[in-house]
């Protein structure tokens, strides 16, 4: 539906509030690769995804936000999470990426990061779980009611 991949992606690019997980993450992409064929997505994040046959990231997960988290949740605070994915995000070369996540445990996007950050978009491959220690839902939000144009 390129359609509606040009919505989606004009909506980001107008700075509307936007969280994608996993597939999410995904179609958010320049492209998708599996086996000998490639799918257009919608080229918000710079890169490619790869689809493997064995699982690259797969159990819990533990995230530790970074400074300037875009849903201001504080520095060096334990997100959980869970994931099962079979792709991998090759960034372009050259391209100046920002991550709001260090990975503890798990996997990510490549093992070290996850939670890639462009304007008000955040994507993960990693499902974040809402709990009392980690009420992210909250957060996120805040961060609509602060970037809506309502």
């Amino acid at each position: 539906n390129r359609r509606l991949m040009l919505e989606v992606k004009n909506f980001v690019e107008n700075n509307g509030p936007v969280y994608a997980e996993c597939g999410g993450l995904m179609y958010l992409a320049k492209s998708i690769k599996y086996k000998s064929k490639t799918y257009k997505m919608t080229g918000i994040i710079p890169g490619v995804i790869k689809m493997n046959e064995k699982p690259v990231g797969r159990g819990y997960v533990k995230l530790k936000t970074k400074k300037n988290h875009l849903w201001k949740i504080d520095e060096n605070k334990l997100l959980n999470a869970h994931e099962f994915h079979h792709a991998s995000l090759v960034y372009e070369n050259n391209c100046k990426i920002k991550h709001n996540y260090s990975v503890c445990r798990g996997f990510g996007i490549n093992g070290k990061v996850d939670g890639f950050v462009y304007k008000n978009l955040l994507a993960n491959f990693a499902h974040l779980r809402h709990t009392k220690k980690s009420p992210w839902i909250k957060y996120f939000v805040n961060f609509i009611r602060e970037n809506s144009n309502d």
